[in-house]
């Protein structure tokens, strides 16, 4: 790990914090288990960056192994949690079919197809366009809400933006990675990597101002 990546990995690692206690004060509050299972998802993330990353400096060896792990449980927490937040019922019912179907395709492809220790990167681009489709599937539900909502006070819209950009932001890299690496334009992967870190950053900071607004609004459903 280089200065700069682990320079990188600290400030990602700042707004995941962030995140972490935001989190867990929006539960404190309002007493959503929700939020104290955001907060247990970053936690958990937080630990597996770095146990990857200090895996693989001290050892030589692939963490591929770990970052799997991770991206499982993201899957998991993330099908559950548009599972639970698409109201409308032909939706939900797309939602349901499509989060087993991804949840079977990363079992087969983590235990038949790539294998535990290589990097699933088939179930990597699967999570992504299934986040994707989620999203759009609540972008459209609020358009077709007859009622007023108010997106920027509705944590949900604000949670699955970010999930949305940096699904989007990363998904479009990976497809053209085999193009940057023959035209050698990023061959050690470090450019992906940083990248990923202003994503992440992204990312949290949406998730950051979606539970400071839930704090702020949820009690008054001014959303």
């Amino acid at each position: 790990m280089t200065i700069i990546t682990l320079i990188a990995v600290g400030i990602a690692s700042i707004f995941m914090l962030g995140a972490i206690v935001s989190s867990f004060w929006a539960y404190t509050i309002l007493r959503d288990k929700i939020f104290l299972a955001f907060s247990i998802l970053f936690l958990f993330s937080l630990l597996t960056e770095w146990t990857g990353f200090g895996y693989s400096y001290f050892t030589r060896k692939s963490n591929h192994f770990i970052f799997n792990i991770s991206m499982w449980v993201d899957l998991l927490f993330y099908n559950y949690w548009f599972l639970t937040t698409e109201k409308n019922k032909s939706l939900h019912k797309i939602v349901i079919l499509i989060a087993s179907l991804s949840i079977i395709f990363a079992l087969i492809n983590g235990i038949f197809i790539q294998g535990f220790f290589t990097y699933n990167t088939y179930t990597y681009y699967a999570e992504s366009f299934v986040i994707i489709l989620f999203c759009i599937f609540h972008f459209y539900s609020i358009i077709k809400e007859e009622t007023i909502v108010y997106p920027l006070r509705n944590y949900i819209f604000l949670i699955n933006t970010g999930l949305f950009f940096y699904f989007v932001g990363t998904i479009t890299y990976f497809l053209l990675w085999d193009y940057m690496v023959t035209k050698q334009v990023d061959v050690n992967g470090k450019i992906i990597l940083y990248i990923q870190f202003i994503l992440d950053i992204v990312e949290y900071i949406f998730f950051i101002i979606a539970f400071l607004m839930a704090i702020k609004w949820k009690k008054t459903k001014l959303y």
